[in-house]
């Protein structure tokens, strides 16, 4: 009878115990090497397993020494759908029983009729615009930042900036 070995990583999102081993394994993906006796009385391909061992600690951790543990696959099997499970309740929880968070809605800087200025930069001196506008109009946001309509009463046009390129006329 042939037979084959082949590795997969399981991955286990909480701590989790199989039989064998004394502490529970803390969440992570470990190396699992099964034994497999290839069925030559088919004619596709097909295998039983015949015993699997499993590498700790998970990857990507320190250890001071690593173990190969012999481990039953229904054992690991019944451990990765257990995992999978407690996954799914935990998320229905979190869905099901969490209220949604209320923020504050953001508010504008800035209100109808104030008067502001363009901070300095490179449109402003690219432009030559005016000093002083007044706010007509609060708009949505773009992005992050909200957006203003702006008139200058020496200009027959209005602009449309956003709050970070303005800056408050101080009163005087």
């Amino acid at each position: 009878m042939a037979s084959r070995a082949t590795q997969t990583v399981a991955r286990f999102s909480f701590p989790f115990r199989l039989p064998g081993l004394t502490v529970a394994q803390p969440a992570g993906q470990y190396r699992v090497e099964q034994d497999e006796a290839l069925i030559e009385a088919v004619s596709r391909h097909a295998c039983r397993r015949l015993g699997a061992v499993i590498h700790l600690p998970a990857i990507g951790r320190q250890a001071s020494a690593w173990q190969m543990v012999p481990v039953d696959p229904a054992d690991l099997q019944a451990a990765l759908e257990k995992d999978q499970e407690h996954a799914m309740t935990a998320i229905h929880f979190r869905q099901s029983y969490t209220r949604p968070v209320r923020r504050a809605a953001a508010t504008h800087l800035f209100a109808v009729g104030q008067r502001v200025r363009m901070k300095a930069g490179f449109i402003k001196s690219a432009i030559r615009s005016p000093d002083v506008y007044r706010i007509t109009c609060v708009l949505p946001p773009q992005g992050t930042s909200f957006q203003y309509r702006i008139r200058n009463d020496e200009e027959r046009h209005e602009r449309v900036t956003t709050e970070d390129n303005l800056e408050p006329v101080d009163r005087n």
